[in-house]
């Protein structure tokens, strides 16, 4: 029989195969428990617009959710025919003209003061070097596709019985917390609602001002740059480096120095009336999220999980933040303040 002065060691063995145990699944099962959780943010995304759609009009929630995809359906479908086929021979474009881009940059760079030793750095990159990035980068894009479309069909069974899978996870804890659980995937749920909401008016307001200044500034490809830019604000604090970058390389090419000071100064004011108007404005109904947190996350979790945990890091830090400030600030440390989302600054 197991003594009085032996379990201490039995439960920190137990407590170590337990951690062991969460992080093989972690490093086994990680990138499909993040697809799983885009398909939750789409469904989020999906389930509360068709709410506010059924509130409005009176129509059934399935009808609204019917209603809202075919929208979306049509509005894809319209955007592709006018837009997409100009965005991808742009695109094609682009990316004919590398050499040429990747040249001008090297001369530029060869006549500014160090720019000798950074171009010989890069250039012992060889075409075999280059081909395997290519190679690397084509089968990245094509699982990016794949972990999409599963999101997409995720999001959309999700949606369509949000109470189903509600009560499924909250019939999970004791009776006397049932409640108390509901109200916290309550309060997760709009906190990532908001999130999304803010990205995408950032990613709108991104790429249509974008693309308006360089067509102003008769920056070639515009569209697609443009179109590129507001993409890649998905990702805060990494998506405007990203967007500046091809912008920088066509407007050398295309103008000199003084476009590429133009497009880039265009790409910085840009940033700054998303940065400080249009997110303040949405995470008033959301979270703070403090930067230095975020991209340690984006860090951390793209290193583990590439493309899809940059993606994804943030609305992750927002659930934790939420789920850390509801559970343990509000109901283990007994503070109420933080139940009624008080944002992340000073303990009130």
């Amino acid at each position: 029989m197991t003594s009085y002065k032996d379990k201490p060691a039995a439960i920190i063995l137990a407590a170590i195969a337990a951690t062991s145990f969460a992080i093989f699944l972690l490093a086994v099962l990680g990138h499909m428990l993040l697809v799983v959780f885009g398909g939750v943010l789409f469904a989020i995304l999906l389930t509360n617009v068709a709410t506010l759609i059924a509130r409005r009009t009176g129509m059934a929630p399935g009808w609204s959710l019917a209603a809202l995809l075919l929208f979306v359906v049509v509005a894809f479908g319209l955007v592709g025919y006018f837009l997409a086929t100009a965005a991808v021979a742009q695109a094609q474009e682009f990316l004919a003209d590398l050499p040429t881009y990747t040249n001008t940059l090297a001369n530029f760079l060869k006549r500014q003061p160090g720019g000798d030793a950074l171009v010989s750095e890069f250039s012992g990159i060889g075409t075999e070097t280059l081909g395997k990035m290519a190679s690397t980068s084509g089968m990245t894009l094509l699982y990016a596709t794949i972990d999409l479309v599963i999101v997409l069909f995720i999001g959309i069974y999700l949606s369509i019985e949000p109470d189903l899978y509600t009560h499924g996870v909250v019939s999970l804890f004791a009776k006397q917390r049932r409640k108390r659980a509901r109200e916290v995937l309550r309060e997760a749920g709009t906190t990532l609602f908001w999130w999304l909401v803010g990205r995408m008016a950032s990613m709108t307001v991104v790429g249509v001002l974008v693309g308006t200044g360089l067509w102003i500034l008769g920056v070639p490809l515009a569209l697609a740059l443009g179109l590129w830019s507001g993409l890649i604000t998905f990702l805060p604090n990494i998506g405007p480096i990203l967007s500046t970058v091809p912008t920088a390389i066509v407007a050398l090419e295309a103008g000199g120095p003084w476009l590429l000071l133009y497009a880039v100064l265009l790409h910085f004011v840009v940033q700054l009336f998303e940065s400080y108007l249009i997110t303040p404005m949405i995470q008033r109904s959301a979270i703070a999220m403090p930067p230095a947190l975020t991209l340690t996350a984006q860090a951390l979790i793209g290193t583990l999980f590439g493309i899809i945990g940059v993606a994804l890091a943030t609305p992750l830090v927002a659930l934790s933040i939420v789920l850390i400030r509801q559970l343990y600030i509000g109901d283990y440390l007994g503070d109420t303040s933080a139940k009624h989302g008080i944002g992340a600054g000073e303990p009130q």
